[in-house]
């Protein structure tokens, strides 16, 4: 993603009568209530970003027996009908990262290199 500076610049000066018309608005409409999360993708398809992953295929098609299997059941009982798939790897990216020495473990095991030192 790139940024213009310059736009940013050159809209410091609607800033404030942007400001005053949302305060105008905001005093004479009632706000309309947001959509429930259950409802509503976490983010939207202009904040994703697209990576290549190398899994295995007997690991990509477990990956997809979780998801439709065993994720759909907690979103469902959360009341989640609609999770996109884009959320998932998302969470899966996280939970990696968060996570970085049970997943290098895990590769490493796959190696068949000894994790218990």
């Amino acid at each position: 993603m790139s940024f213009d500076l310059g736009d940013a610049a050159d809209d410091a000066d609607d800033d404030g009568e942007q400001a005053e018309a949302t305060e105008s608005e905001s005093n004479s409409e009632p706000e309309e209530p947001a959509d429930p999360p259950e409802k509503t993708p976490a983010f939207g398809f202009e904040n994703k970003w697209q990576r290549q992953l190398y899994p295995r295929p007997e690991s990509w098609e477990d990956l997809e027996d979780a998801m439709t299997l065993d994720m759909e059941r907690v979103f469902r009982d959360h009341g989640v009908r609609n999770m996109s798939k884009r959320e998932i790897h998302d969470a899966l990216v996280r939970f990696s990262a968060d996570h970085a020495e049970e997943v290098a473990r895990l590769a490493l095991e796959e190696r068949g290199v000894d994790t218990e030192e």
